[in-house]
């Protein structure tokens, strides 16, 4: 009785093994997804790619040559004169854009840069272990092998400095939190610019 008992455990040990081998077997293998298009950000058919390189922005309302008042801002100097418009930068002709599509471009970067950080973090952890594994692999004896105690110190002292090696790159590697805007110096810098302005403004207007 007791022999078929035991029997019995270990068949339902092998089936549940090899089932489990079965099942990862058949689970696909988990690819990386290519870059998604941001949701905020929507193709304009009508405002090509300026990077493309056969993009042709709209001609300038300045023609060649007419002095653009107010544009010069050193004293005892001549006018600026309008110039050709490849002279021009591409960017432009984007100022009076919608900066909107431009912010959600750059938020959805910002993003994808964030989960290739990631990414790679995770792809050097599983390098990490695996030569953790060799290492403490490497530290056992081979087989038929016999080992005095001061061999055996020797290969421990060995693998605990390659250990050492591994690690030494994490020693100080602590995750870091975003801090919030209202902790940056820069957050505050921009407030009070803009305060400074606005006062400036009114006190030209005799407001304040």
């Amino acid at each position: 009785m007791i022999l078929r008992r035991t029997c019995l455990r270990v068949q339902s040990v092998r089936s549940l093994q090899t089932s489990s081998k079965a099942l990862a077997a058949a689970a696909p293998a988990k690819n990386i997804s290519p870059q998604a298009q941001p949701p905020s950000v929507k193709p304009n058919p009508s405002k090509p790619n300026l990077h493309d390189p056969l993009y042709k922005h709209p001609p300038s309302a300045a023609v060649v040559g007419t002095p653009l008042k107010g544009c010069q801002i050193l004293k005892d100097q001549p006018e600026i004169s309008a110039l050709s418009d490849n002279q021009y930068p591409d960017w432009l002709w984007q100022l009076l854009d919608d900066p909107a599509p431009v912010e959600a471009l750059k938020a959805f970067r910002k993003q994808e840069k964030k989960k290739r950080e990631i990414y790679i973090a995770q792809l050097e952890e599983i390098e990490r272990q695996k030569k953790l594994e060799l290492i403490d692999l490497s530290q056992l004896p081979k087989e038929g092998e016999k080992r005095t105690e001061e061999e055996r110190l020797e290969a421990k002292r060995n693998a605990m400095n390659q250990r050492w090696v591994v690690n030494r790159e994490t020693e100080y590697d602590y995750p870091q939190f975003e801090m919030p805007p209202e902790r940056n110096r820069k957050y505050h810098k921009a407030i009070r610019k803009e305060k400074i302005k606005q006062d400036n403004y009114l006190r030209a207007k005799g407001l304040k």
